[in-house]
This record gives structure tokens, C-alpha cells and sequence, in this order.
């Protein structure tokens, strides 16, 4: 069985843990209150997460790290429009709200663990070390 997360990305997995994430988002608002509302809102973002993980692959981390510090001004700048757009049209919208509560803090969450997945495995062992390490046994 292949590894979850390959170095070119696996991108049908990831995809399918996307459109997971979306359809709790979706089946949270259908269910309106209630302890399975909160448990799939709130489970969102990890299965984001791990699908922006998978279908980005091993990747450096510093592209996990650029991931990670995206997510920050993105969450200042959704919340900002959702209460300017709420502001002037007295109108709840949506598409701010989810992009800053759901989409952002996924980011965050993808861009701290890749970096600390791509991070291990430097030392030259056997689960991809580097490629100086490998042609010196």
C-alpha cells in the first residue's frame, strides 16, 4: 500500500478530504443546532486540513510554512470584509464568515503539521532523508 502522503501529492485523496470537509460545513448548516451540528462544524478543519496535506504531498517546508503564514492575513481580511459587507448591506453573507472560520484556521492547522511532517526524515534514514545522506551508503 503506498504512503497517504507522496512526493508528488496524492490528488484524488485529498480532493475527496476537501469535498468531505465542505459537505460537514454544508451538513452542519442543514442540521441547524444541536451536539451533530457542532461535531461536524467543528470537525471541518482537521479533515481540511489533512486534505490540503495529502494533495500537496512533500512538499519543503517552507512551502508549508508560506501555507501556515497565508492563513493569517487571510482570516484578518475575511472577517473584515464579512463586517463591512454586514455593515453597509445589513445582510449576513456567508462566504466571509466560512472563509474566515473554516478555510483559515485549516490553513494554519496544514501549514504548522506539513511543516513539521516535512521536517522529519532529515537525518538520513530510511523514510527519505536527504539525498546526500542516501549516496554516502
Amino acid at each position: 500500500m503506498p504512503p497517504l502522503i507522496q512526493r508528488q501529492g496524492n490528488r484524488k485523496l485529498g480532493g475527496g478530504l476537501v469535498a468531505a470537509a465542505l459537505l460537514l460545513v454544508v451538513l452542519s448548516f442543514v442540521l441547524g443546532t444541536g451536539v451533530a451540528a457542532a461535531i461536524s462544524f467543528l470537525g471541518a478543519p482537521f479533515i481540511l486540513a489533512a486534505g490540503v496535506i495529502v494533495a500537496v504531498g512533500k512538499a519543503g517546508r517552507r512551502a508549508y510554512a508560506r501555507l501556515a503564514a497565508a492563513a493569517v492575513p487571510l482570516f484578518i481580511v475575511s472577517v473584515v470584509a464579512h463586517n463591512v459587507f454586514y455593515g453597509v448591506t445589513n445582510i449576513e453573507e456567508p462566504v466571509f464568515l466560512i472563509t474566515g472560520i473554516i478555510v483559515a484556521p485549516a490553513l494554519l492547522l496544514a501549514g504548522a503539521v506539513g511543516f513539521v511532517l516535512a521536517g522529519r526524515g532529515r537525518s538520513g534514514d530510511a523514510h527519505g532523508g536527504s539525498e546526500m545522506a542516501r549516496r554516502a551508503t
